[in-house]
């Protein structure tokens, strides 16, 4: 008699589980991520090139325009999507799973605020890679398995920079790194969302 509960309790447990794996939160989604790749691409061509003077206070302004860009497209994804998805339905708590997020990004801002006030810019990608990785393994469990090896990827670029620092001037691994990742998180995310349309 207790082993049929146990059972059957292991089952709904099971179910359960399953039915999560298929409901991924929809804010984020793949379109902003590949606008913000290929803005990527474009700046860090235009710091390449020597379009945007090569100093580091130019290339900072460079990298935070891309930050600023990247992060408006995807709030304004968000709110798009919460205002007008039927499964957000404009309630608050929809939008708690962003809380998984944040607290890497907004710790990266601090240390960046921290490194350029100290004049050690060269640790800025390894730093921006970390947090940017670490904020996608923390989604893990809200978007698509895939997006943690995503993540993977950008913390394991970061620690490879941080340990071997490149001038802030040479855009190069952070177009690489960024460009990549982002893309494949794009790529993540948009076949999770058509496997999704397919199973309804």
């Amino acid at each position: 008699m207790i082993a049929n509960h146990v059972h059957q309790a292991r089952a709904q447990v099971q179910a359960l589980r399953a039915a999560l794996e298929r409901h991924h939160f929809r804010g984020f989604c793949a379109p902003p991520r590949f606008i913000s790749a290929a803005l990527t691409v474009g700046i860090g061509l235009l710091l390449y090139k020597a379009v945007i003077p090569a100093t580091a206070q130019a290339h900072l302004w460079a990298w935070g325009t891309l930050c600023l860009l990247a992060g408006g497209i995807n709030a304004g994804a968000l709110l798009y999507w919460f205002w007008h998805d039927e499964e957000a339905d404009r309630v608050w708590r929809r939008l708690s799973p962003v809380l998984d997020v944040l607290p890497p990004l907004l710790i990266g801002g601090v240390l960046s605020a921290a490194l350029v006030s100290g004049g050690h810019l060269e640790y800025l990608f390894g730093v921006w890679m970390c947090l940017f990785g670490m904020a996608n393994f923390n989604a893990r469990h809200m978007l698509a398995p895939g997006i943690a090896r995503v993540g993977i990827f950008y913390m394991v670029s970061g620690v490879a920079c941080l340990l071997m620092p490149v001038p802030f001037t040479n855009p190069l691994p952070m177009m690489v790194v960024f460009a990549i990742g982002e893309l494949a998180g794009g790529l993540v995310l948009h076949f999770d969302q058509t496997r999704n349309l397919e199973e309804i």
